[in-house]
């Protein structure tokens, strides 16, 4: 396996990452949006600036992901060297990359959420969460939640996502055969005997 390859790899799974928290901030910002009573002007603001950030976070992880190839030329240059690595295939790489976001994620956020469905089960029984007369509001209840189970379904998804990502690298492979990301063609190596 080339150096390019792994690079975008690595790229790619940092896409998913940031595609990840982006999408849970914004999930998260959409359930919360409708809890403000302030005036139209500040109402629109205080959503703006909700969504600014997980935006920011999903260009970006678009940005990486279209980009991987030309960033992975751009990074390795003329070192694109064989790790020899031929044991380790793309699809390797890829579910364990996301098994560890998924995990992650997961973990991560397990006790709070623990904590947030025992406190919704035992002291709000009957009553609405998303009041927030106690101080506690949906997004404090969904900012947990939300990752924890995203990143339960990313882990127990993971071979599945990295088989399919794994195509798009065999892919990347078969439109430049003989040549790795950066665009330096490889040299093959004489087949046969080794003649001392």
């Amino acid at each position: 396996m080339k150096l390019s390859i792994l690079v975008v790899i690595v790229l790619r799974l940092f896409a998913i990452t940031w595609a990840v928290r982006g999408g849970i901030g914004l999930l998260t910002a959409l359930g919360t949006a409708q809890t403000f009573h302030s005036s139209p002007l500040g109402r629109v603001l205080e959503t703006s600036m909700m969504f600014a950030v997980p935006a920011a976070y999903v260009f970006l992880a678009f940005v990486a992901w279209v980009f991987a190839e030309a960033i992975s030329r751009r990074v390795v240059g003329a070192v694109d060297v064989d790790l020899g690595l031929s044991q380790v295939t793309a699809e390797n790489l890829y579910a364990l990359g996301f098994l560890g976001i998924g995990l992650h994620y997961s973990l991560a956020n397990l006790a709070t959420s623990i904590h947030w469905l025992h406190y919704i089960v035992v002291h709000r029984a009957g009553q609405s969460v998303i009041d927030g007369r106690d101080g506690h509001s949906l997004y404090d209840v969904t900012s947990s939640l939300i990752p924890c189970v995203a990143g339960t379904v990313i882990a127990m998804l993971s071979p599945k996502l990295g088989r399919r990502l794994a195509r798009s690298i065999d892919r990347l492979e078969k439109r430049h055969p003989g040549q790795s990301v950066s665009g330096e063609t490889t040299s093959s190596e004489e087949s046969g005997p080794d003649r001392d």
